[in-house]
């Protein structure tokens, strides 16, 4: 029995030619085109398996490039937040009297330190210490103090963190604001 298949979405329209011929093979024409045994008929050429292939691996590389910038924007914001965080906590802190003594916040490479008074010391038990995030450099001022009661900064300065690829400037100023 032949069935019609021009009126078929997605094949090739394909005639039956004969019953079965052979080894229970059943010969297959291709309108206007040579006979084709049915084992030819189904499947991808490696041409076309290839081309998929090039294009979601064009695909793959293009998402793990953005997505790897993604990563590396977000810590970089990430740990310019946590700055900008710490330098708060040691101005109102110092604005609270906490221990009725001037509170300030000491740059080092490795992180970050909230120290009490007027002079950082590293021997101090009331240091809180906070590591810096890897890959991120920090340059510019290396102390900040914070007056007691008031929140004046000593001195006043930028903080310039760094990460090959981004910039970012944190200022405090005299009056103790924090602007990034």
């Amino acid at each position: 029995m032949t069935k019609d298949l021009r009126f078929k979405k997605g094949f090739t329209p394909l005639e039956s030619v004969g019953s079965q011929v052979g080894h229970g093979k059943k010969i297959f024409k291709k309108r206007n085109g040579p006979n084709v045994s049915d084992s030819f008929l189904t499947g991808f050429t490696l041409a076309e398996i290839l081309v998929v292939l090039a294009i979601l691996s064009a695909l793959a590389s293009f998402g793990y490039l953005v997505t790897i910038d993604f990563y590396k924007s977000y810590a970089f914001n990430c740990e310019r937040n946590a700055v900008v965080a710490i330098l708060q906590k040691a101005r109102s802190q110092s604005l609270a009297n906490i221990n009725e003594s001037a509170h300030g916040v000491h740059f080092f490479p490795d992180g970050y330190i909230i120290f009490q008074g007027d002079v950082y010391s590293s021997e101090a038990s009331t240091n809180q210490i906070f590591p810096a995030a890897a890959g991120i450099a920090n340059s510019g001022i290396t102390d900040v103090i914070f007056a007691q009661l008031s929140g004046d900064a000593i001195p006043d300065g930028n903080l310039i963190l760094n990460d090959g690829k981004r910039t970012a400037a944190i200022s405090v100023n005299a009056a103790g604001q924090i602007n990034w």
